[in-house]
C-alpha cells in the first residue's frame, strides 16, 4: 500500500508577542481546487539560536550542538554556553548520557584536519585515542556509556564504524561501501547506520553488520534517518530520488512492521510550472510512540497515529528530539519549540 497526501493549505495566525506562530488543523484555503485542509495542531515558537544537533535527557536537561554558540545546555527555563574548546575542535556530532558523561565528536580545527572524539565527564573535556587515520567523525550513538558507536570518514575512502566498549575504541566494521551519516538503535543488540545514496542501510545484531536493502515498493532511494521502537516497527525517512541535483525526489516515510514496507509520499506541493524538478527529502525523525512522530526536512510533519499532517512555520529541519509531545524540539537556520495535539 502506497499513502499519499493531498495538497495542504493553512491560515497562519502571528502572535504580536515573541515568535510564536499558531497553525489551525482543518482550516479551509483554495487555491482553485477542493482539497481538505491536513495541517497539524501546533504552537511553533522560533528561538534564534543556530542548532544542528541536540541530545536530550529529560525536558529539563537538553544539549545542542552547532552554530556559533559550540554547545549550549538547557535547563528548563534557558539555554545556556558550555566550553568546548572550540579553537581545536569542529563537532559534528554528539551523544550524551547526563551532564558527566557527553561525547562530542568531529574534527580538528587547526591546520590538519583529523577526527577527533572529545569526552567530558563533568569536569574536564579529554580527546579519546581511536583507530585512524580518518578525516573527520560524522556521527555518534550509543546504548550505554560502556557501549557507543560512531562513523568514521577518511578522505580516501578509509570508512569505518567505530565502537567504544568503556576503555578503547576499535573498529567494528568496514567492510560496506557507503558513508553513513546517522547511527541510532533500541540497544547495543540492535543499531543501524543510514544516510546512504541508496535504498540501504546497515543493521547491528550484537555480532555482526549487515545489510538491510529496502525493497522498490517502498519508494526511497535515499535513506536519511531512521527511527522506531524496535526492530518491527521502524520509521526509515529520506527522499525518492537519489543525491544528485536535478533529479526529481519527495519526501518519503516508509514504516516496517516485520514483514511490510508501507510508503507514504509527500508530493502535494509539487507545481509542474517550476523550470527546475523538485529535490527534497526528509532529514530526520522521532516519535514518542506510534501516535505521536516528529519528521523533519524541506517541509515538517507530525504523524497522530492515522494522518501524517505538516507542521507550518518551520523551516528546513536538520534534527528533532524532545520529552513529550507538548515539547519537541527541531533544529534548523533556527531553533524551534513545538507542542502537537
Amino acid at each position: 500500500m502506497i499513502c499519499r497526501l493531498s495538497k495542504l493549505f493553512v491560515s497562519v495566525l502571528i502572535l504580536p508577542v515573541g515568535l510564536c506562530f499558531c497553525a489551525c488543523n482543518g482550516c479551509d484555503g483554495d487555491n482553485g481546487d477542493d482539497t481538505d485542509a491536513s495541517v497539524a495542531d501546533c504552537t511553533v515558537e522560533q528561538i534564534p539560536l543556530s542548532i544542528d544537533q541536540f541530545c536530550g535527557l529529560a525536558k529539563n536537561d537538553i544539549y545542542a550542538l552547532g552554530g556559533n554558540k559550540g554547545m549550549m545546555h538547557y535547563d528548563g527555563t534557558g539555554w545556556s554556553d558550555i566550553d568546548i574548546d572550540v579553537p581545536t575542535i569542529s563537532p559534528r556530532a554528539m551523544w550524551c548520557f547526563g551532564g558527566n558523561d557527553i561525547f562530542i565528536a568531529g574534527h580538528s580545527a587547526d591546520a590538519q584536519i583529523e577526527s577527533l572524539i572529545r569526552h567530558y565527564d563533568g569536569q574536564t573535556w579529554t580527546d579519546m585515542e581511536h583507530p585512524g587515520p580518518y578525516e573527520k567523525i560524522i556521527a555518534i550513538w550509543g546504548a550505554s556509556p560502556n557501549d557507543v558507536f560512531a562513523v568514521a570518514d577518511g578522505s580516501g575512502g578509509e570508512n569505518a564504524i567505530l565502537h567504544y566498549d568503556g576503555q578503547s575504541w576499535s573498529v567494528s566494521t568496514s567492510d560496506y561501501g557507503f558513508i553513513f551519516d546517522k547511527l541510532w538503535g533500541t540497544s547495543g543488540t540492535d543499531v543501524y547506520a543510514v544516510g546512504t545514496e541508496s535504498a540501504i542501510a546497515f543493521h547491528y545484531n550484537g555480532e555482526v553488520w549487515s545489510e538491510i536493502t529496502l525493497p522498490s515498493s517502498a519508494e526511497i532511494e535515499l535513506i536519511r534517518d531512521v527511527w522506531g521502537t524496535g526492530p518491527n516497527n521502524l520509521y526509515f525517512v529520506g527522499g525518492t530520488g537519489g543525491d544528485e541535483w536535478g533529479e526529481e525526489s519527495f519526501p518519503v516515510i516508509v514504516h516496517y512492521d516485520g514483514s511490510n514496507w508501507t510508503p507514504t509520499v509527500l508530493d502535494w506541493w509539487w507545481d509542474e510550472q517550476w523550470d527546475e524538478p523538485p529535490n527534497e527529502s526528509f532529514e530526520a525523525i522521532w516519535g514518542y510512540g506510534d501516535d505521536s512522530i516528529y519528521a523533519v526536512g524541506t517541509k515538517s510533519y507530525y504523524y497522530d497515529g492515522t494522518d501524517w499532517l505538516e507542521m507550518k512555520d518551520i523551516a528546513v529541519g536538520n534534527d528533532v528530539w524532545g520529552a513529550s509531545a507538548e515539547e519537541t524540539w527541531v533544529a534548523s537556520g533556527f531553533m524551534y519549540k513545538v507542542s502537537c495535539q
